[in-house]
């Protein structure tokens, strides 16, 4: 998935398949909420909304990161596609700094590239290729391995960014600084729909939403102003109704 659409078509679907949802007309056109179910007699809202682990100091945010590796890597597989090298599934792992800048794209890209079409597996089906930081010209210092796997059955190129890191699973500061921007807005769905519903999912497709939902973050009590409000963890696929209160401020 690579637009806002798409992942709100995902989520809303992930809790159709957990939850009874009103039946009615599913709209995913809106913008405030996010998608509309048309029922006889009402409108429900859904609002979906990601979860981002916070910048820290003076750094991005980590998903502008993971965003940058990603474009690099895709750049990277075009220039192998345009050389007829053979199908593979490449795995390029970025290296925790120096931080990604835009500039630095088209030159990773094309060191990427080269590294994985000078050693692009002939008869073993799997090449590991490990920085030692020997030859920085060759093999940049913010890549710190590429994996190539080569299988007879590939038809077409699959890459991707390898992410590793730390997973919370204490986090409910952030869970409520997210539904506390949503709780903003909350009476200008309000006026598209007569009722509405909260989805923070956390996607797990980098190290920025590597989040665990625990019996810690069961038990805690949130404030939302949405009728009811869920947790997607995306690893899991598991969907999670909050305990949440109009009322009480919540700590942690």
């Amino acid at each position: 998935m690579h637009n806002k659409k798409a992942y709100e078509r995902h989520y809303f679907e992930l809790l159709k398949l957990k939850i009874a949802v009103p039946e009615g007309e599913i709209n995913f056109d809106g913008e405030s909420p996010d998608v509309r179910v048309k029922c006889t007699h009402e409108t429900l809202g859904v609002e979906v909304s990601r979860l981002f682990k916070q910048a820290r100091g003076n750094q991005p945010p980590p998903q502008q990161e993971e965003a940058e590796q990603q474009l690099i890597v895709q750049s990277a597989q075009k220039i192998v596609e345009q050389t007829g090298v053979t199908s593979l599934m490449v795995s390029v792992h970025f290296g925790a700094y120096p931080l990604l800048r835009k500039s630095d794209r088209d030159c990773l890209s094309r060191q990427i590239a080269e590294l994985v079409i000078d050693h692009a597996p002939a008869v073993d089906p799997f090449v590991g290729l490990d920085n030692d930081f020997c030859d920085l010209q060759r093999f940049p210092e913010k890549i710190s391995a590429i994996h190539i796997l080569r299988d007879s059955q590939l038809t077409s190129h699959h890459w991707q960014n390898g992410s590793g890191g730390w997973v919370d699973s204490s986090f409910c500061g952030d869970l409520q600084s997210r539904i506390d921007e949503k709780n903003l807005l909350y009476r200008d769905y309000l006026k598209e729909c007569d009722r509405c519903w909260l989805i923070v999912a956390a996607d797990w497709e980098g190290e920025s939403s590597f989040y665990q939902f625990t019996e810690e973050m069961a038990q805690h009590e949130f404030v939302s102003e949405f009728e009811r409000t869920f947790f997607i963890d995306g690893f899991t696929i598991e969907v999670h109704e909050l305990r949440t209160s109009f009322r009480k401020q919540a700590a942690c």
